[in-house]
């Protein structure tokens, strides 16, 4: 047994003197993933602040934590009728895959400017929203700019948690721009 111990106190009094630093700490790796803002959902307005938030970092899971859980609750998109013939069926898959394609051609900071015309609080919660939304694709034959406006119906969960759970794209017949459905559309495709 001594011999035992006295093999064990001499590797252990080698690594010390040794240089090895296995007891030194390490530099401290870079985070793998960017930061984001998203705060919790406990508020329409804070759905709104979550939306906006997750277009401007570009982050489509963010972006997809602003829409209603669909195994508790349906979510509808009605796209503008200018290009509401190009969709047959709108999901949050399609939202997802919308947002990750146009994401992943990004060459600048997306800008999402709203103004809201007009909110109902009841249950539920309703918001008429004037919206202009410059997102920094490279792809040269979909537009940068589109602008509209949009009702966002927003409901909460058995938790308190509230979501999109109804978004209704309308093209502004004054603008000539695209409206969002036509990004939505382009990059889904």
């Amino acid at each position: 047994m001594t011999g035992r111990i006295a093999t064990i106190s001499a590797v252990i009094v080698l690594l010390t003197f040794s240089g090895c630093n296995i007891f030194d700490t390490r530099d401290p790796e870079p985070p793998t993933s960017s930061t984001s803002t998203f705060e919790p959902p406990v508020t329409p307005e804070a759905v709104l602040r979550n939306l906006r938030a997750s277009i401007s970092e570009s982050n489509p899971d963010n972006y997809l934590r602003c829409f209603a859980d669909t195994t508790q609750h349906p979510y509808e998109f009605i796209p503008s009728g200018d290009v509401r013939a190009n969709f047959p069926q709108w999901t949050l898959v399609e939202e997802n895959r919308y947002f990750r394609s146009m994401g992943a051609r990004i060459d600048g900071t997306p800008v999402l400017t709203d103004s809201v015309q007009n909110a109902n609080f009841f249950a539920d919660s309703t918001f008429t929203i004037r919206y202009a939304l410059y997102f920094p694709h490279g792809d040269l034959q979909a537009p940068r700019f589109v602008q509209g406006n949009m009702l966002l119906h927003l409901a909460a969960d058995p938790q308190g948690r509230w979501a999109i759970d109804r978004w209704e794209d309308i093209r502004n017949p004054a603008l000539a721009d695209s409206t969002w459905s036509y990004l939505k559309f382009w990059f889904n495709r």
